[in-house]
Parts: C-alpha cells; structure tokens; sequence
C-alpha cells in the first residue's frame, strides 16, 4: 500500500496500516512548511477557533499566541484533527462530520457571538469564511501553513509500481491525487492497473485514468482503512 501524505501523517497511516495487517510504502509528495503571521487578531475579540487539518494545530503550538488562543471553544473538521486540537491543550472541541460543510454547518448551528478565526493551509479546498458569512457569522482567516511539493518518489517505489509489485494507493486529498497522477503520468511507459482508494470521490478523481476507485463511506481514516480492510 502506497502513502503519499506529508509527514508526520504518513508515519502515523503506515503504522495503522501494520496494525491492521498491511504493509506500508511511505513516500510522501509534499513537505509541511510553517508560514509567518503577523497580525493576530486579540483572542479576547474571538468567538472560537476553526481548523480543517492536524497540520494547523501543528503548526500553532509554538507560536507565542497559542495559549491565549487555546482556551476559546474549537471546531475541526473530522477526529483527527479533533484530537490534534486536544492534546494541543484545547478543551473544548467540537468535531464536524469530515468536509467544509459539515463543519460550516456545526459553527452555524452552535452561533458562536464573536469572529470565528480560522487557522488555515494556503491551499484549500473551499472557502470557509464565506460559507459562514452567509449565516451571518463573522470570519476571518489566517495561513499558517503550506504543503509544498517534496519531489517525485525514490527510484525504488517508481520501480515497484511499474512493476506491478506495489498496485494499493491510499488517497487523502484532491491535491495529493493529483500529485501522484502527475507522477504516474511521467513515467516512460503506464504502470499496471491500480486500486486507489480515497477518502473522497474528488481526492480519487485525477486518479481514474490509473486504475479502478474505491471511496470510503465517509471522509475519515477509520473508514478509509475499513474499505481497504475489505478489499482485501
């Protein structure tokens, strides 16, 4: 099975994958990169906190401002990331359903009555904010970090797909479909058919030229590794 997450992601994925059995290839097709935030908004101003990834939690802790930032309610977009929030020192965590609606729909249904701050990635896939604001609730972002592209794979799992050898692909997001796509298309001549499994039909879709899709039943690892589980 091929992870392509960033790390430390990808470790955390290839050693549930072991657990489950399964025999990870690690080769990660974008490195995490911090970004420099200068004007922070007063936490007492805030209303709560939204994160759509582990990564933003990440990429807050050691920042001078996260104390004063950790105590106000948070809203993340699925269980990791969740959980991310609480081991950061965050208390009080409300998860969503695994999307940007979801969690659009869970702020709008809790009203916080101050400006939710969203802690974003400077590649995204929707537009938080203003799904709020369409509710009537203020938003403001800041970007806190980037996934930046890391490069093609080791010559070795090039090798393993174009032999046949490795034909199990894990998808995460629409970007790293894409990236792995770019890859795949690269090469001198196509790899044998694959079996990609993503978390959603938009992270597997640049991905259907190289094999048949599977999608988990909802956006979330348990249900991503439960649909390989079966596959197999």
């Amino acid at each position: 099975m091929l992870v392509t997450r960033p790390e430390p992601a990808a470790s955390r994925t290839a050693e549930l994958l072991r657990r489950h059995g399964h025999e990870p290839v690690v080769a990660p097709l974008f490195e995490p990169f911090d970004l420099d935030v200068t004007d922070w908004p007063e936490p007492e101003g805030l209303g709560a906190l939204a994160v759509t990834s582990a990564r933003a939690i990440a990429a807050m802790e050691t920042r001078p401002i996260w104390p004063r930032l950790a105590g106000l309610p948070v809203f993340a977009v699925g269980p990791a990331c969740g959980a991310a929030a609480q081991a950061a020192g965050c208390s009080r965590v409300t998860v969503a359903g695994g999307t940007m609606d979801t969690l659009a729909e869970t702020i709008t249904m809790a009203r916080p009555a101050r400006p939710v701050l969203y802690l974003a990635g400077r590649h995204r896939s929707g537009d938080l904010c203003a799904a709020l604001a369409r509710s009537g609730i203020g938003c403001m972002m800041r970007e806190v970090y980037a996934m930046e592209r890391a490069g093609d794979p080791p010559a070795r799992v090039r090798e393993a797909l174009t032999s046949g050898a490795l034909r199990h692909v894990l998808v995460y997001s629409r970007r790293g479909g894409q990236a792995l796509a770019d890859v795949l298309g690269r090469f001198d001549r196509p790899p044998p058919p694959l079996r990609i499994y993503a978390l959603s039909e938009n992270a597997g879709a640049p991905l259907r030229p190289f094999g048949a899709l599977a999608v988990a039943e909802n956006p979330s690892e348990a249900a991503l590794i439960a649909l390989f589980d079966a596959a197999c």
